[in-house]
């Protein structure tokens, strides 16, 4: 297995709600230099780990597309789990 990363330049890091960084994400994996960076690499599967992947996944998918380059499948596991508990004491 070969496995490759991009950096992508975001403006903020420490959340995954809705102050994160997730519309920064998706919009730089659709950029041409990792559109460019995927085709070239030709890989056969995107790994998402959390709900921010998936747009990410789709914008880069749609540039591939019109890249004419066949798109990986992408494989969802989510091992980001995050739970918030109300309760009420008293």
């Amino acid at each position: 297995m070969h496995v490759v990363s991009w950096q992508i330049q975001l403006p903020n890091w420490g959340s995954l709600d809705r102050s994160s960084a997730w519309e920064a994400f998706a919009a730089g994996a659709g950029s041409q230099a990792v559109v460019s960076a995927a085709a070239e690499f030709g890989a056969a599967a995107v790994l998402g780990v959390d709900w921010t992947s998936l747009r990410a996944y789709e914008n880069l998918s749609s540039g591939l597309s019109a890249a004419g380059t066949p798109v990986p499948p992408y494989v969802f596991m989510n091992y980001r789990c995050h739970t918030y508990v109300f309760t009420t004491l008293g």
